[in-house]
Formats: C-alpha cells, structure tokens, sequence
C-alpha cells in the first residue's frame, strides 16, 4: 500500500495559478499581461481582482465570434476575454475563406462552443460563490481550458494555408482539440461537484449559525419577558461564603440521604424539610446542597426569597426564576417555545405562569431538584407555596425538592416525611470551623492570643446561629485588649435580637447626634425603597435629605452633602445592620428588619433613650423617601439629568438616582401618611411648573426603548385620585404632558424641536398653544415631504444597531411625513424598506407607521406595522402590547371588516389588561366593550350580554362608590331566572344614578339593550332605552341626534309590545328631525318609513299609504332613493295597497319594483325573488291562480338554492306556494307543501309566527274540504 502525501489546499491554489500562466504565455503578447495579473497573483481572489481591473483598461476589443458568444453570459468570462484579446489581437482569421481543413477546424472550435455553452449558466450562477476557495480553483481550471483552446486556434489559423496542412497531417485535429474538450468537460464536472459541496456545507453551516442565534435570540426574550431574580449570582456568592468543610454534615443525615435514594412516587416522600432559627446558616446550606445534589444527581434548580429584597418576595418571582433556569437547561430546549406561546395569549395570570411551569417541567426526563431557600421570608402565606410545590411533586414524578425555612413554617411539617433541625449540636462542628476562620481573618483579635478562649465562648453562647458569631466577633474586634475583650465576653447577648440591640447601644455611645441622624435615614431609606437601593442611589438619597434638613436650597448646594467615601461611612453609622455586597444595599438580614419595625412598647430604652431613633417607622420612612425625591425633581431646575450637564462623579450620581425618583415618588406619597403643608407645597410646584419636563424627557427615551407610559400616567391618575380623597387642592389638575409641554415652552423655547414634536409623538396631538403650528400641505410630492422622505429612507438603511438618537431621528420624520399628508406615490417603497426593519425599530414608531397608512386607508399595511410592533413588544411585561391590541381590533372591526379576528385581539386585550390594570380599569372596560362589539356583529348575543353586563355594573359601581366580586369574561351559562335576576339588580343601580349618568354609562347601556333585543328580550331593552332617552335629553338636548336614535330604537322594540306607542315616538323623532335636519333628509326620511310601518302593523293602511306616498313624492322630487335601510318604501306601499284591495295598482307596483331589482341587483337576489313572490301573491288576490303559481314556484325554487331551506323568505314562500295549489284544487300537491314546510316554520320562526300559523290554517282548510274566502 502506498502513502500519498498530503496536499495543502495552498500548493493547490499555485498550481491552477501556474497552469494559467503557462497558459496565458502562449498567446502573443502575454509577457505585459502575466506580470500585471498573473505573476503578482499569490491566490486566485487576487488573480480575479487583477483581471477584472486589467480588463477595464481594455475598452476596444476585437473579439472573436467565440469570445463574444462568451461575453454574453458572463462577466467573468468577459474579463478574461479582454485579457485574451489584448494579447491574441486577432485579425478576424475565423472569417477566412472555408476549406475542408478549416471546416474540420471549425467543427473542433463549434464542439468547444458546445460544452463551454452547455456549461455558461452555471458557471454564471457559481460565480456568485467564488468567495470559496475551493470552488476557485475549478473554475481558474475552466478558464485556463479555455485559454489554451484560444492558443490552439491562434496558432493554427496564424500560419499559411500550407504550413496549416502540414501540421494537421503531423498532429490531426481531433487529436489536439478533442483533449481540450474532453479536460474542459471533466473540469466542468469537477465545479459542478465542488459547487454542489460548497452550497452544501454552507447551507449546514447557515443552518447551524441561525439555530444558534434563534436560541440565543429567545433565550434573550425569555429572560426579557420573564425577568428572573438573579440567583446565580445568590447562589455564587452564597458559596463563596462557605467555610471549606462545613455543611458536610448533612452527607450523613439519615433523612437527607434517604430523601436523596427514595424512589416513591408519593409527594410527601420526595419533599425535605430544613427548619432552623433566623441565622442558622440555612442559605449557605441551600448553596451546598444546590452543589452537592448538581455534581452527582443531576439537573437543579434554585430560588432563595429575600425579604430584604423586592424582587424575591413573591410567588410570582419564584415561578418566573425557575421557568428561566429551566429553558436554559438542555433537557427543556422546547421550553423557549412555551414561554413565547404563553406570551402570544390573550394576556396572563398566575395561574397561566404555574400552568407554563408545569408544562416545562414535563418536558425533562431526567431527575429534577429545586432547592428553595428562605420560604419564611416569601410574602404570601406558606401553605400557598407549599401547595404548588406539592402540586409539582404530584405532576412530575421524577421531581424532588428541598424547602428551607424558619422553624415557624409548620406547613413544612404536615407535608413532608424528611425533616431536619438545624439544631445546634447539629451544626456546632461548622460553627467552630467558620468562628476559626473568622478569627483567623481578624488580625486585630488574633494578634491577642486568646483565640481558644474566645472561640470556646462564642460556640457556647451561639446557640447556633453563625450570623450572632459575625456580629459578636465584629463587636470584639473594636475592644483595644486582652481585658476589654474578656469582659464582652463575660456580657455577650443572647439571640439576634438582643445583638441588635447591643449594636445599636453602641451605636447610640459612638455617633453623635448627625451620624445618629444619619443611621436613621439609612435604615429607613433600606427598609422602606420601593426595590433593592444602589450605594450610589441611597448617597443620593441622604444627600437630599441633608439638605432639606439644612434648608440648603441654593444652586449645587447639593454638592456640599455628599460623602468623600459612602460605603465606609454607610457602614461604621450603621453597624452590622447592613449589608453591601455588588454596589447593593440591604438590611443583614430579615430579623433585622423585623427587629428595626417591633412597637415602641418593644423596645428597651431605660438606659438609651437615643436607641428609639433607630427604631424604622415605615409611613415616616415614606415621607422622607418621597421628600427626597421631589426635592430630586424640583432640584433639575439645575439640569442635573440633561445630557449637556457637567460631566462630574456628583452629577453621575443623581443621574442614576433620576430614575429611582421618576419611578417611585408617587408611590412613597402614597404611603406617607398625613401630608404637611410644606410638603403639599412641594407637591405644588412640581405639578404646576418646572422639573416635570425632565420626567417628561425620560419617560419618552423609555418610550423609544419599548417601554411605555401608560403605567407611569395610571401612577399620575392614581396620585391625583388620592389627592382628592386627602382633601388637597393641588390647584389646576392639568396633565402631566400638558404641563411637560408648557415647561418645554418656557425652557426651550416654542420653536425647539423638543417642544414641537417630543409633546406631540407622546400625547398625539399637540396640547393647545397659542404657538403657530405647521400647515398641512396637501400637495404630493411636496418638497418637505420628500426631504422627509429621504431622511426617513437613509435612517432605515442603516444596518448598524440603532441608538437612542437614531429612534428620535425617525420618529420626528415619520411625526412630520403624518402631519404634511403627501407621500401617495412612494408609500409602497416606504411601507416594504420599514418592514423589512421592523424587528429593529421601536414599537412606538411602529404605531405611528400604523396610523399613517390609516390615513391613507391602507388598512392592511396599517395592521402589518401593528403586528409588527407588537411582536416586538410581546415579550415585555408592558401593557403597550395591549394597546397594540385593541388598536389591531379596531381595524380588523372597522376597515377589514372580519369580526371573529377582531374578537381574538379584543380578548387579548381584555384579558391583558384585566391582569395588569385590573378589572374595574377604565382601559380594561374599554377593550371588553368592544369584545363585546364583535361579539355581537358575529350574533353570539349571549357572551355578548355578559359582557355588556359586567362593563356596566362596574361602571356604575365606579360613581356609586360600590364594588363586587370579579367576573371573567365571555362566561355566559347562566339561566333566564339569573339573567332577570341580574339586570334587575343593575335596574336598582341605574334608579340611584338617575341624573348622573355618563357618555361613557349611556354607550354600554344601549349596546346592551341592542344585544338583549337582539335575543328576544324586548321588555329588558326597552326598560334600558327609557332610561338612555332621559339621560340623553338632559345631556344633549331632545333633538339631538343621539336622543332621536335612542327613541327610535326603543320605538323598535315597543312595535312588538306596543305599536301605538311606538307610533307616537316615531312621529316625535320624525317631526323634530323635519326641523333641525329637513324633510329630504336620509334621517328623516328612514324614520318617516318606520312611522308608516308602525302604522302598517296596526293596520292603519290608509295613514301609512299617507306615509309612503310622502316618502316616495321626495326620492321622486330629488331623483334618487335616500332610503338605504331595510324598508323599500315602494314595496311597503305595494303591501299597503294590497291589503286595501287595491290589486290593480299594487301590481303596477310590483311590476315596477320587480323591473328596477332585476336590473339592479340581478334575477337571483332575494330581494328579487321576494318581489316576485309578492307579485305572484296580488296576482292570485285578482284570480290569475295559474300565473300566482308559476311566479311562486319560481320563487321558491331559487330561494331554495340561493338562501337555503331554512331561510324565513323561503318558508313563507312555501306557504303561498301551498296557498296558489289549495287555489287551483290541487289538493294532494298543496297538503304536500304544507307537509313539508310546517316542521321547519315552527322550528325556525315559532308557533305564534304569522307564516306558520297561516300554514296550519291551510291545512285545516284542507281536512274541512273549506275554501278560504279572501
């Protein structure tokens, strides 16, 4: 066997790059030619480069007839053709005269031609991966072919005639040209191989690489949407905390290992229990289990509440943290697409979050652990998380779990077969480890000698708690001897609460009256935050609370209340009662803050009366958080939080403190307490004048990254709300963004961009100004919107990742291009260059995108920019996607015209904001009035009612002052006696607004009695309708347009109760439409048309001829027909004149109307056959039975097919069908058609029905032998 050696893709590239040179220099001339292109080439890529430039400078080319067949397919081939020319310079030799010899000649070079055109399109398209390096090297081979072909030829037609015989006779034709062929044919081959190869490996590496950024991409969402407490980071610096040795008890704990090897599938079996006193070391202990279990048993999962830290006091935080771990982990890959499944919901609750988990969880195979830590400390009872923990045992069998606690979480016991006491003896060989280690550390106290003593005694006063060991051996490492540390010794406290409060005697001796003050503005601030506090946001905080105390107001008097080093002075002010670990600030840990917030009756103050100043009142600690923060605000007259302020470490500080303030101000008001006058006065002149507009700036760069504002003016709402309930005049209560907008004013000016657009892209419109605002242009192709345009065009062509000031440059173009409203021709171009960045845009100038194409009704684009955004969107937790949503409703509703889509983004809505705002939200109402809208325009009455129902009970509980239980929506099984029973209960309420009713009250009041008229239930709606016509008599007027159609309305429902009554109130609505609109009016005119039908049904034939005649003598007077209703006022008057045997002109009216629809609306529409059924009815009156037949059967026969057997139009036909045979003595025929269409009448339309009962007649008729005598 032989060895090949290995060939370097490199030796390959120089020897196709030699052969092209070797090639290259039999053509004449080749010499100049090589040493630009060839010579200086080291690896294909540079040879085409310098071909491709050679070629430039050959602009004349004398090209042969077979260069120039290449030329047209290549550009490639092109280039290496002018290279060819240049050197061969040929003279048109291929034209010579033929000859048997340049025939053979000619048939060689039309073979070449042949395989090189065969070849052409794919080379064509190979050359598009020319960057391979592979795929370069074959195709150099193809071209090099071809240039030594173009040699041959040369050299044979260079030669005479003779010298051209003699080396034919020596080297023949076929001989020289057919390896040319044949080597071009397998290099052919050879690129199509490698071609095939490369696409191949480059579409498994483009596969892998999107895999990869997909996962990366919703891994990226997930942890967005779900937002998880960061527990690898607890978990690490938990570990690292750990004394080497210590925790290894546990190994050998028969309940720990027993737990561990347990195979049960009963819940209570594969559940631990770890019970200890506040500061045992239970957290360090979760740690090493989380270790332990991960190393050797398999996957795990961990979450640690914190009641010192917000964001891990929750169930929810608990659930959102272990979705997040899981999706990450191998086994539950799949969980990234549940997750954005749940987020594509209509909305999401706690239940839908625990739901998700569980699906997630079943996804794995292997055996879970999920080790929870702190579950004293969670927010919400106990026994609701140790039902969901054992709800998962339940579900995953190949789960198990470890809660860790105090011992007071006695839910633990009842439920779990393993429980272990972190008792002291149990722990006490880790105690002497970790006070060892901590002496070992402490060279203040280890350079005394007497670490065995103090050891000894720590162990035994410990009670084992390794938190009262670090506080003690903090409080020894201040005495300055050997005695002064014997005699702490000899008095160390018992328990944590006791080392607290030695601490704070301490405290109390060391600092003096600033420092004390000091430390109880720390502790409260920590207590009290509204989330986790930054060092730099709590200096912040105590430097504005210094210098409100000072009343040290002057400009950058801030300054002079900073700190040179804020975490030592944090730290010696307040003890061992804080912790700060990664620039974070916390109380050491939950029984500190439990000891801080005890009753004053709790505390010992005999002998240190100061040590009640440490005490944590959390409504004072509210009032000074929320004094600091609009101290903050009101402090921005400085311009601390502009981009264009000094760029100092001060500055820097109160800019990361800005957005603590935004956030949370509102929310420590809310929690202060009784406000002070001079509070209230700060309140004041927030409000009412400066530092809103830097709320207002930072808000829209939150906008622009996909946040929202909603929340923020729901916080605005909410403040004004209780501000009334406290009694506050806070003088005019205009919006923020009005105010926002007048400081913009007065700061920048009225012709900053600032003021003219920022205002305008949040609130919609600009608030009203007595400012000159831009005129709308409404010339296409205007120089403004054009220059717009193009500024647009250029910002979404950039490929860079954009920055804030990019999202601002677009959203000012696009707020420009709405307002000039040109731009009809490059819409299209516009709408495909935004979509295609569309993931990369933010969601808001998405909407504005969405609005402008509404402009232009173009609904769909509309909606594509809606979905757009709100894919976007989707994964935060921001109630923008449910606004998104209802906006995404309404164009399905009101321009597409599909209500079942409409109704899904209406839920989604509904929901979403029934979860986030809650379900008596004004917006929460808003999206379920209009799921209830669609509803309805798909006549699914029933959720519809109920629906309409909820909204309104909770609007008129909103003025009452009442509340009720929650509903949820489209739940619509309840029975008639609950239905009455409900709507009776919403009649009392609507009794005790009488004279306060709303727009809001009076528009969800009628569309419910619509929805209940639409059922059946006349008697409910009208008593609905009669409420809605005196509120809106009061509101706007008895002529006013929504008073008419309310009584109109209600004249609807009383034509079935009350006909006489129902004309009264048409003819009111008709007379005072006459005189505010006119009689021509379409208004006028349909309600005129209602009148006489009024009158039709209670036979008053004559006054509705009266009518009728009316409305026709107007439509004839204006040639047109302005009635566009259900009543046809020709067919009306036909029926009129009908039954006031009138035959002969009611058929001259038929024939009329029947004319007019068949031209109109074709011979087949069902108002068509209608009339001719009508037709077929006056004709029978006048006795032309046969003609009333054929017309009837007609009828019925494309009712039939047209509109269905079912259809009220084709049972009444069947009855005059039934009638004209009965007519004829065609009895058996007429019983038949009875027969037939009696079961459906009944079913359909009723028995009280005048179609089914005129039926029944008939067939009386028929077994009594009796004629009918009309």
């Amino acid at each position: 066997m032989t060895t090949q050696s290995t060939i370097s893709s490199a030796d390959v590239e120089q020897q196709a790059i030699g052969r092209a040179a070797a090639a290259f220099a039999q053509l004449r001339g080749s010499n100049d030619l090589l040493q630009e292109c060839i010579n200086n080439a080291t690896n294909v890529s540079e040879l085409v480069e310098s071909i491709e430039r050679r070629h430039k400078q050959l602009e004349k080319k004398p090209s042969s007839k077979l260069l120039a067949l290449l030329q047209k397919h290549t550009t490639w081939l092109d280039s290496l053709s002018g290279l060819i020319d240049g050197a061969v310079k040929a003279r048109a030799d291929l034209l010579c005269p033929a000859s048997n010899f340049h025939a053979q000649v000619a048939q060689q070079i039309t073979a070449m031609i042949e395989i090189i055109t065969e070849s052409l399109p794919r080379l064509d398209l190979y050359k598009k991966l020319q960057s391979d390096k592979g795929l370069q090297i074959a195709l150099l081979n193809i071209f090099t072919d071809i240039v030594e072909f173009c040699a041959a030829t040369y050299k044979y037609f260079k030669h005479r005639t003779l010298v051209r015989i003699g080396k034919l006779i020596l080297t023949p034709l076929k001989t020289e040209f057919e390896k040319m062929c044949k080597r071009l044919k397998w290099h052919t081959k050879n690129v199509d191989d490698t071609a095939v190869a490369v696409e191949l490996l480059r579409a498994a590496e483009f596969r892998a690489k999107m895999q990869a950024q997909n996962a990366e991409n919703m891994k990226s969402k997930c942890d967005s949407w779900l937002n998880p407490a960061n527990m690898l980071g607890v978990h690490q610096a938990r570990s690292r905390m750990r004394v080497a040795g210590t925790c290894e008890w546990l190994l050998s704990s028969q309940d720990y290992d027993s737990w561990l090897r347990t195979e049960s599938d009963l819940a209570e079996d594969r559940l631990l229990g770890v019970l200890g006193k506040g500061g045992c070391g239970k957290s360090i202990l979760s740690s090493y289990i989380v270790d332990n279990v991960q190393e050797e048993h398999g996957i795990t999962i961990y979450f640690s509440f914190s009641g010192a830290d917000a964001p891990r006091q929750t169930l929810q935080s608990l659930v959102r943290s272990l979705v997040s771990q899981l999706v990450h982990k191998p086994d539950y890959i799949g969980g990234y697409e549940l997750v954005h499944e749940l987020t594509m919901q209509e909305g999401y609750s706690m239940d839908g979050l625990w739901t998700l988990l569980y699906k997630i969880l079943a996804l794995g195979t292997n055996r879970l652990f999920l080790v929870v830590d702190g579950v004293d400390e969670c927010s919400e009872p106990a026994e609701q998380l140790v039902e969901h923990v054992m709800g998962i045992l339940n579900t995953i069998r190949s789960s198990k779990i470890v809660l860790l606690g105090r011992a007071h979480v006695s839910e633990l016991r009842s439920h779990s077969s393993y429980i272990i006491e972190m008792d002291p003896p149990l722990i006490k060989l880790d105690l002497q480890s970790f006070i060892t280690t901590q002496l070992r550390s402490n060279t203040r106290l280890y350079s005394l000698g007497i670490q065995d003593s103090i050891s000894q005694t720590l162990l035994e006063r410990s009670d084992g708690m390794f938190l009262w060991v670090k506080l003690m051996i903090d409080d020894l490492s201040r005495a300055s001897s050997v005695s002064e540390v014997t005699q702490k010794l000899e008095c160390l406290p018992r328990g944590l609460h006791a080392a607290y409060h030695q601490i704070i005697q301490h405290l109390v001796q060391t600092l003096d009256d600033f420092e004390i003050r000091l430390a109880q503005n720390i502790l409260g601030f920590v207590a009290a935050a509204g989330r986790t506090l930054e060092v730099e946001e709590l200096h912040c905080l105590q430097a504005l609370s210094s210098r409100a105390t000072a009343g040290d107001y002057s400009s950058g008097s801030i300054r002079n209340h900073v700190f040179i080093d804020p975490i030592e002075k944090f730290s010696r002010v307040c003890g061992g009662l804080i912790h700060i670990l990664d620039g974070k600030v916390t109380l050491v840990h939950i029984t500190a803050k439990e000891f801080l917030q005890r009753p004053v009756n709790k505390w010992e103050t005999e002998n240190h009366p100061q040590a009640l100043n440490f005490r944590v009142d959390l409504v004072r600690s509210h009032e000074f958080l929320s004094t600091a923060c609009l101290d903050f605000l009101l402090l921005d007259g400085a311009g601390i939080s502009h981009t264009d302020a000094p760029q100092g470490s001060t500055t820097k500080n109160l800019r990361l403190f800005f957005k603590y303030a935004a956030r949370f101000f509102v929310y420590h008001i809310k929690n202060s307490g009784p406000i002070s006058e001079r509070r209230l006065e700060r309140i004041r002149q927030l409000v009412n004048s400066g530092g809103m507009v830097s709320l207002y700036e930072h808000y829209f760069v939150l906008l622009l990254e996909d946040g929202y504002y909603e929340d923020l003016d729901d916080e605005f709402s909410n403040f004004f709300e209780w501000a009334e309930t406290q009694n506050l005049e806070l003088g005019p209560q205009k919006s923020f963004f009005a105010v926002a907008h007048e400081e913009c004013i007065q700061r920048f000016g009225a012709e900053d961009w600032r003021t003219k657009e920022l205002v305008t892209l949040v609130t919609g419109e600009l608030p009203p100004t007595e400012h000159p605002q831009v005129d709308p242009v409404d010339k296409v192709g205007s120089k403004e919107a054009a220059e717009r345009l193009s500024a647009l065009m250029n910002l979404l062509k950039e490929n860079q990742q954009m920055q804030t000031l990019t999202k601002i440059d677009l959203l000012l173009n696009m707020r420009s291009l709405i307002r000039i409203k040109a731009l009809s021709d490059p819409l299209e171009a516009l709408f495909l260059l935004i979509m295609r960045q569309a993931h990369r845009l933010p969601a808001v100038f998405l909407m504005l995108v969405g609005g402008f194409y509404l402009d232009f009704k173009k609904p769909r684009q509309a909606l594509a920019a809606y979905e757009a955004a709100l894919e976007n969107v989707e994964h935060l937790d921001t109630a923008l996607k449910f606004e998104i949503s209802d906006i995404i409703g309404k164009i399905y509703s009101r321009h597409l015209v599909d209500y079942a889509k409409a109704e899904a983004a209406y839920r989604k809505s509904a929901s979403g904001r029934r979860e986030m705002l809650g379900p008596d939200h004004e917006k929460t109402l808003h999206s379920l009035d209009w799921l209830a809208n669609a509803l309805y325009e798909q006549k699914d009455y029933a959720p519809a009612v109920e629906i309409w129902m909820e909204v309104y009970e909770k609007k008129m509980e909103s003025l009452l002052g009442d509340t009720s239980s929650e509903r949820r929506l489209g739940n619509a099984c309840f029975d008639q006696n609950q239905l009455y029973d409900r709507l009776r209960h919403l009649r009392l309420m609507r009794e005790k607004l009488l004279g306060k009713e709303t727009y809001s009250i009076i528009g969800v009041s009628g569309s419910l009695a619509c929805a209940l008229h639409a059922q059946g239930h006349f008697g409910l709606a009208k008593v609905l309708w009669a409420f809605d016509i005196e509120a809106w008599k009061r509101l706007r007027g008895e002529d006013h347009a929504d008073t008419l159609i309310t009584m109109k309305n209600l004249s609807t429902v009383l034509t079935n109760l009350d006909p006489l009554e129902a004309e009264n109130i048409y003819r009111q609505v008709y007379t005072s439409q006459s005189n505010t609109l006119g009689e021509d009016h379409p208004e006028t005119l349909q309600s005129l048309l209602a009148l006489s039908d009024a009158q039709y049904r209670q036979k008053n034939y004559v006054a509705a001829e009266e009518s009728l005649r009316a409305v026709i003598s107007i439509n004839e007077e204006i040639q047109g027909d302005k009635c566009t209703g259900s009543l046809d006022p020709v067919e009306s008057l036909a029926c009129t004149l009908f039954f006031l045997d009138r035959f002969e002109e009611a058929e001259v009216l038929d024939r009329r109307l029947l004319a007019k629809r068949e031209r109109e609306l074709g011979a087949k529409d069902p108002k068509t056959l209608r009339t001719v059924a009508h037709l077929g009815q006056t004709l029978r009156s006048k006795g032309d039975c046969e003609m009333a037949l054929k017309l009837g059967r007609e009828a019925l026969q494309d009712q039939e097919d047209g509109l269905g057997k079912e259809h009220p139009d084709t049972l009444e036909s069947m009855y005059q069908v039934a009638y004209s045979y009965l007519m004829l003595e065609q009895v058996e025929e007429a019983k038949q058609v009875c027969f037939n269409a009696l079961e459906r009448q009944v079913r359909i339309l009723g028995t009280e029905h005048i179609v089914t009962r005129g039926t029944i007649v008939l067939l009386a008729m028929i077994y009594t032998e009796s004629r009918p005598d009309w």
